[in-house]
């Protein structure tokens, strides 16, 4: 697994997955104003108060909602000793043949994370 690093800012999660999606962090905010635009249109949670605002973190809710938005399965990995603990969020629309990997670094940063096949 290669990981690349993203600004800890507070758009970490953001960032990740604009990178994702665009190629580049630039559109971080944009992304998140998508994002809670589209969780608040169908009446889904966030994982707190404010999450339109600049800085505050994303989370499980959010990474749930990517899943459904963008029809992508978003994996997330945190180091928990020395194996690592994958945690799914799957698309609810279809079986995704598309997918967002995600490092979350000592649970509190979210890097992006590239699968190297063997």
């Amino acid at each position: 697994t290669h990981i690349r690093r993203i600004a800890p800012d507070g758009n970490c999660f953001f960032r990740a997955v604009a990178f994702w999606l665009t190629g580049s962090e630039a559109q971080h905010e944009r992304m998140r104003h998508f994002i809670v635009s589209e969780m608040q249109r169908y009446r889904l949670p966030t994982t707190g108060p404010n999450m339109d605002q600049t800085g505050v973190w994303g989370g499980t809710d959010e990474m749930q909602a990517v899943a459904n938005i963008f029809s992508v399965d978003v994996f997330v990995y945190t180091l928990l000793g020395p194996n690592p603990v994958w945690h799914v969020h799957r698309s609810r629309h279809s079986r995704s043949t598309h997918a967002i990997y995600l490092e979350h670094e000592n649970r509190n940063h979210f890097n992006v994370a590239h699968i190297m096949k063997a």
